[in-house]
């Protein structure tokens, strides 16, 4: 059996890498500059998404408000909401459970201070 003479030209074409004078560590080098770029595009694509998601924890600002206005409406809204959160339940003795009955709102506030990124929970209780 003869090998075609097209196949024959590719198989001959075909070198090992030393013998076209691969240079390793030139590579490594290259192979270095693609990580580096890749790494700042990472960093730029999270800044974006920071951008992104500040815009729109804005954007929802209003609605906050509105929720926040409709469930004070509500009595014991919030005090029955976080006692009867399993993970939140187990964590509390029965005197901090007590004071939650007196709880009238709740509030969540994103903290963005450059690098530091958070979140502030705000409790506000009635007079006992």
């Amino acid at each position: 059996h003869s090998m075609p003479k097209r196949a024959a030209k590719a198989v001959e074409a075909v070198e090992p890498e030393e013998e076209k004078g691969f240079d390793k560590e030139q590579n490594i080098v290259s192979g270095l500059r693609f990580e580096e770029q890749i790494r700042k595009l990472d960093i730029e694509l999270e800044r974006k998404k920071n951008q992104i998601q500040k815009e729109y924890e804005i954007k929802k600002q209003k609605y906050y408000q509105q929720r926040l206005e409709q469930t004070c409406r509500v009595p014991r809204f919030w005090s029955q909401a976080i006692l009867n959160h399993p993970d939140i339940h187990d964590m509390l003795n029965n005197s901090e459970m007590d004071c939650f009955e007196h709880l009238v709102q709740f509030k969540m506030q994103d903290i963005s201070d450059g690098d530091i990124q958070g979140r502030r929970y705000i409790f506000k209780f009635s007079k006992n």
